[in-house]
Formats: C-alpha cells, sequence, structure tokens
C-alpha cells in the first residue's frame, strides 16, 4: 500500500502482476484465463491456484518497496504508517485464527483426533474400496462427510473419494460436488460407496442403497453398480477392463456398431487413446468432467493413458536454467579470479 501511494518505482507493475495473477486463480469463473491458455505454453497449466504465487510475490516485492520508502520518509509519516500496517497484520491474523478454530472445532467437536478419524477410514473403508489388484479399478467412493473431518485422508489408503479435495480450486464445473447428491447423479458419476455418518443407515436421500456395514460409519453400496467405463449410450455389446493402473487402462471392447466409450475419469488435457494400437481422438464430455473414445464395429483392444502436459518441457526449462545459472556462476568465479590475479 504505501508503495503504490507513495510511487515507488515499479510499484503499479507489481500491483498490476499481483491483480492479475490473483485474477488468474479464478480459473474458468473470469475470461482471463481463456484468454492466457490461448498463448503457448500456458495452455499446458492444469491448477490455475498455483498462480497465487506469483500474487504473494508481487505483494511481498511491494511490501519492500513500501518499507524502504517509509524509512527514508519523515519520522511522522513512518510512525503513521508502521501503526496502520500493525493494525491490519493483526487484523488478519485475527481473522484467520477465527477461521481456523471454526474449522477445528467442526472437525474435534465430537471428540475425534486425527488418529480416530484415520482409524474409521481403516475399519470401515479401506476394506471395500481399496484398489486390490491390477485387473480393476477400484470403487469411487463418496465421503459424505464435511471436508473438514476426512479431506483427502483417504489418498492415504488409495481409495479414490470423490471429495478428496476442494472442488472449487478445480472450476464451476466442480461447485456441484459441494452439495448433497441425488442417486441419479451417483450414477452418472460412477459412485458405488458412500460413506456417511452412521446416525441414518442408509441416508434417506438414497432409498434403495443396499448397507454394507453400520458399525462406527455408514458405508452403503449403489444398487446400480455403475462401471468406470462403459458405452455412452444404450446398445449391445460390452466393455471389459483387462488392465488397470492409476492413469494406465487397458479394454477389450466388443460392439456390431460404431460406438462411443464413456470413461468415467476426470477429463484434463493429457488422456490420449489408442484404439489397437493406434492414436485415437479423445472427447470431452459431460459437460467436460469425463471423456470419450469412438471405436468402429467389432473387438478392439482400446489403452487409455494419462502423461502430464508439459512435463518434458518444463523439464527440460528446468535443465537450462539451471545449466545458465551454474554457467554464469562459473564466469563469474573466473573473472573474480582473474582480477585478483
Amino acid at each position: 500500500m504505501a508503495a503504490v501511494i507513495l510511487r515507488a518505482p515499479r510499484a503499479p507493475f507489481l500491483a498490476l502482476l499481483a491483480v492479475g495473477a490473483w485474477i488468474l486463480t479464478l480459473g474458468d469463473r473470469t475470461p482471463l484465463l481463456a484468454l492466457l491458455k490461448a498463448v503457448p505454453p500456458f495452455h499446458l497449466f492444469r491448477m490455475p491456484t498455483k498462480f497465487f504465487l506469483i500474487t504473494e510475490l508481487a505483494v511481498i516485492c511491494l511490501a519492500a518497496l513500501g518499507l524502504g520508502r517509509l524509512a527514508s520518509g519523515g519520522r511522522r509519516l513512518r510512525t503513521g504508517m508502521a501503526v496502520a500496517l500493525a493494525l491490519v497484520a493483526v487484523g488478519e491474523r485475527a481473522a484467520q485464527s477465527v477461521l481456523r478454530f471454526r474449522a477445528y472445532e467442526e472437525v474435534t467437536a465430537a471428540g475425534e483426533p486425527l488418529a480416530a478419524r484415520m482409524q474409521l477410514l481403516a475399519d470401515y473403508l479401506v476394506p471395500w474400496a481399496q484398489l486390490r489388484d491390477g485387473s480393476a479399478p477400484p470403487p469411487r467412493v463418496l465421503v459424505d462427510a464435511p471436508l473438514t473431518r476426512f479431506g483427502n485422508l483417504t489418498m492415504i489408503y488409495e481409495v479414490e473419494s470423490l471429495r478428496g479435495g476442494v472442488p472449487g480450486l478445480l472450476s464451476p464445473r466442480h461447485d456441484r460436488l459441494d452439495r448433497p447428491l441425488s442417486p441419479d447423479e451417483l450414477d452418472a458419476l460412477g459412485v458405488e460407496l458412500v460413506f456417511s455418518p452412521a446416525w441414518a443407515c442408509p441416508p434417506p436421500r438414497l432409498p434403495g442403497f443396499v448397507v454394507v456395514s453400520s458399525r462406527g460409519m455408514c458405508l452403503v453400496r449403489n444398487p446400480h453398480r455403475p462401471t468406470r467405463y462403459d458405452f455412452a449410450n444404450a446398445g449391445d455389446g460390452s466393455v471389459e477392463v483387462t488392465a488397470y493402473r492409476p492413469g494406465d487402462v487397458e479394454l477389450r471392447v466388443a460392439t456390431r456398431s460404431p460406438r462411443a466409450i464413456l470413461a468415467r475419469e476426470s477429463w484434463k488435457p493429457g488422456w490420449q487413446a489408442q484404439v489397437d494400437g493406434r492414436p485415437a481422438p479423445v472427447h470431452p464430455a459431460a459437460d467436460g468432467l469425463f471423456f470419450t473414445v469412438d471405436v468402429p464395429p467389432g473387438v478392439h483392444l482400446v489403452r487409455l493413458t494419462y502423461r502430464q502436459p508439459g512435463l518434458a518441457l518444463g523439464l527440460a526449462g528446468a535443465g537450462t536454467w539451471f545449466g545458465l545459472v551454474l554457467a554464469g556462476a562459473w564466469a563469474r568465479h573466473q573473472r573474480e579470479r582473474r582480477h585478483r590475479g
């Protein structure tokens, strides 16, 4: 603030950079990210929240400029700005403390320390939902409890949870996961198991779901048993999983007519498909949540793989910068050595 008000050098640029990067963190909620992704290599960026690092860096630089201007100003100015900054810092810390206390209070209201929550998952969910072998994907689970209670603890046990993090950080399409989901929505999302507090088993909004366990927590199974990979529309044929690893799936597909295979996997650039060893196009589906692959009539081997886009380019760039830094340091060392000599 002081840097901008006192017109410190480079302050307007840093302020604009901080605001622009913060807008980019909002993802698809503004058109700015789409415009940026039209320019290579920004189309390779996956999580818009990472732009917040640029905001933090710009704010830190602004703070340094502001402190420098304050240090060179009069005593009254320095005192006034120091008091204002101290009040802002205390207010921000107080707000953060209140929010954290509320989150902690929500988690521990029932006297559940972290070890107890992990034990609940290990005893009542993991035996039914963990990946057991490489022949089939694990059942997709909806942990129907406050996010602050279990968060992404399911990842420790290799359990695929529909709410493994904050959906709002991905895109507006994922915001719907924050509200109660109907049986039809669970079918569409491929959810097989629902894990919820035991005071209602099965949950009233999920009639017909089969109770698997009601001890400690309630675990119910979707009677429709939606499959992870299936045809996008009704018709004859079959889709069989022959090998599965996260990010690498092999399917045996048999159909009498051209069909589209629906993969209930989170769609992001980086998914690739092969039909009988030949590359095949991948099409976003379900409002961009999942994707489909077209197959012709007959029996085919379909392979779906995920490779992080831009990983090789990023490693090459990092290696180049590291090499330049080493070269610069070596050149400086040589110059200093010649100067001393």
